[in-house]
């Protein structure tokens, strides 16, 4: 995993003492990046905001790729490449990025799901762990666009896919990091959809934005 640092600290080897525990796959290689970067804040001043990225790569083994969702899941636990990704989130939240966590702090948390171009022949059941949704708002292929997906419809195109996808990290990040619980968070779910076939258009990336990061 790439060093990442800035403000006194440093995260490095994150990765390798987690696929020495066997708590991540030897075929899955999560990356960070962070970078401070000049922004806006709420009074119109200039403020620096801290951007922190995760992203993935599932490394082909001799048996099948594991890592990337299979085709027509979409629960984060059915992605063990994803699911490495949130670990990483939640170790570096709690331990390393825990002094620029303060409680109302403004959060934009972007997460961008994608889907392959593989039909969907007939409606995939949808298990509405995620609640039914209607008119939500997203970015479909960078364009602003509202989805709906329900447990009686089920789920009948890969951008629903795709979505629940982005949801599945949305849910994780509300329910098992504490710190960001006190925050004021805003989540925005961009989606991509492929016209290839591949579990490598599958994925989840995510970018976390902490505004004024550096205010005492």
């Amino acid at each position: 995993m790439k060093s990442l640092f800035y403000g006194g600290w440093i995260l490095k080897d994150y990765f390798d003492r987690e696929m020495a525990q066997q708590r991540i796959s030897d075929n899955v290689k999560v990356n960070v990046e962070a970078h401070p970067q000049e922004g806006i804040g709420e009074d119109g001043q200039a403020v620096i905001d801290y951007h922190i990225a995760y992203s993935y790569e599932v490394m082909k083994t001799e048996k099948k790729n594991v890592g990337d969702w299979e085709p027509g899941r979409y629960l984060l636990a059915e992605s063990n490449a994803a699911t490495a990704s949130v670990q990483v989130i939640r170790e570096t939240f709690e331990k390393e990025l825990a002094g620029y966590i303060v409680p109302g702090r403004n959060i934009t948390i972007k997460v961008t799901g994608s889907a392959d171009g593989a039909p969907i022949l007939r409606p995939i059941k949808y298990s509405g762990l995620y609640g039914d949704f209607s008119g939500e708002p997203y970015y479909l292929n960078g364009n602003m666009d509202n989805i709906s997906i329900s447990y009686k419809t089920g789920i009948s195109t890969n951008g629903q896919l795709a979505f629940l996808r982005t949801y599945g990290v949305r849910h994780f990040i509300e329910q098992e990091i504490p710190t960001l619980q006190k925050t004021t968070n805003v989540f925005e779910h961009y989606v991509f959809v492929a016209e290839a076939r591949g579990n490598q258009f599958r994925r989840v990336s995510i970018e976390i934005v902490i505004h004024d990061a550096f205010r005492k």
